[in-house]
């Protein structure tokens, strides 16, 4: 998509005809960011138990746990066992990106920390993404199961279903903002507008931000109707905590869905979670920070569908882990492309577990999902799919020659291992194992990496 400008052209080319395809012309639309849609769905803690999700934790971190580090990013768990948070890692970010890092022992995270914010603003790849835990006035034991979850599926909102007006009170930024915090030389703290960095306060009616939007542009417009966009790969690389892109915090279009307490005239970002539906903006030089789309002959917007959203029972089980009977939620995005089974790192060499922030660290799924019409299988609501894996892989784990010494094995001596001077050329016509010359292709292919075409 970087080779294609807005108003290009482009061709939907039909091979279901067979070698006469037919063509079809289409406009490209870009922009310099895009809206995402987020619809609320709810579960209980009970059933978030173990189910690890990452969380910002600002400059206040005393009442975190001891030691833990201010304006951070936390990984930890709910333990319904013993009814508290358990962080196990956090965020660690550099030139090549951010890692997770372990903590060197688990640390139990009060509910109380969250009490006065109103919960757990969060993120869990294995809920689909945003969850908030709603935690607001909550002291002493909780009833797990009376303590409500929310998480959302996403949409991508077309220029034609942009709000015409929305309101922000965390993370806001706007054109200005932007320019000068990546500006060379900035001293700026964030790319948000004053007051509204990581804001968890009661925000008053005259200081919430307020943005229009360019339904002809696909854009998020500011007071000032300045674009809030800013597309600079270099100037966002010397910011890592931005480098992947800025997002705003989240935004609503009916101030009352905000509003702290009724009559307050006092907004918080946390009220915004119990709207049915908020937008979340993002801006930066990657194509999945910005918005693309083709349109007609008619001005029309091609849509295409969005990753499947699919609920699936963990099947009980020591290979499982933790996440043995949980629910968690995977995104279908096509042929060969299910994601959302959470993960952690092992060693390349070894393959025992270490922490993600190394350069020998490979990230690896928790568990496989088995092909098995029951313990295989993940609904929409709707439909029930049967899930295959296209590769598997077997891990070993490492042990030392004692154990073979005591299992009864022998370890061979003078073995010599192969080299590479052994190894046959197959696209070498003089070899034994040479495979043919490269066919040429003449008409469209019509499987590619297994996936039909026509």
């Amino acid at each position: 998509m970087d080779a294609l400008t807005n108003g290009s052209t482009v061709d939907k080319v039909d091979y279901s005809s067979g070698n006469s395809p037919t063509r079809t012309s289409y406009t490209v639309l870009k922009a310099p960011g895009k809206l995402t849609k987020y619809t609320r769905k709810t579960r209980t803690l009970r059933a978030m138990d173990k189910i690890k999700f990452t969380t910002f934790v600002d400059m206040n971190a005393n009442g975190f746990f001891a030691g833990a580090d201010p304006n951070m990013q936390y990984e930890l768990y709910w333990d319904d066992t013993s009814g508290s948070f358990i962080a196990t890692g956090k965020m660690s970010c550099g030139e090549n990106g951010c890692q997770s890092e372990d903590l060197s022992s688990p640390q139990t995270v009060s509910i109380a920390y969250w009490a006065t914010r109103g919960g757990v603003q969060g993120y869990s790849q294995s809920l689909g993404g945003e969850v908030f835990i709603d935690l607001h006035g909550v002291t002493g034991a909780v009833d797990s199961s009376a303590v409500q979850v929310v998480y959302r599926t996403q949409d991508l909102v077309y220029p034609g279903n942009l709000p015409t007006t929305l309101f922000c009170v965390q993370n806001c930024p706007t054109e200005a903002t932007l320019q000068s915090y990546f500006a060379p030389g900035s001293i700026d703290v964030s790319p948000y507008a004053a007051g509204t960095f990581n804001n968890w306060q009661p925000t008053p009616a005259g200081t919430v931000v307020t943005y229009g939007t360019d339904a002809a542009s696909a854009t998020l417009r500011d007071a000032a109707n300045g674009v809030v966009a800013l597309t600079d790969a270099e100037a966002l690389r010397q910011q890592p905590a931005y480098q992947y892109g800025v997002r705003t915090g989240r935004l609503f279009t009916n101030l009352a869905d905000a509003e702290c307490s009724l009559g307050s005239q006092t907004y918080c970002d946390w009220k915004v979670n119990d709207a049915e539906v908020y937008y979340q903006w993002e801006t930066g030089a990657n194509p999945f920070n910005q918005f693309a789309a083709v349109k007609d002959s008619s001005g029309n917007f091609v849509t295409f569908d969005a990753p499947l959203q699919l609920a699936y029972t963990v099947p009980m089980g020591s290979r499982y882990g933790q996440y043995a009977g949980k629910s968690i939620v995977l995104q279908y995005g096509g042929f060969g492309d299910l994601w959302g089974i959470p993960g952690y790192c092992v060693s390349r060499l070894t393959n025992a577990p270490m922490t993600c922030n190394s350069e020998e660290a490979r990230y690896v799924p928790a568990f496989v999902i088995p092909y098995d019409a029951t313990a295989g299988s993940v609904s929409d609501g709707t439909t029930t799919y049967l899930v295959k894996w296209l590769d598997r892989e077997i891990r070993f784990a490492q042990k030392p020659l004692s154990a073979c010494s005591a299992a009864g094995l022998a370890v061979p001596s003078n073995v010599t291992l192969p080299t590479a001077s052994v190894l046959k050329d197959t696209t070498d016509s003089s070899s034994d194992v040479y495979i043919g010359a490269k066919p040429v292709v003449t008409t469209a292919p019509r499987v590619i990496h297994g996936d039909v075409k026509y």
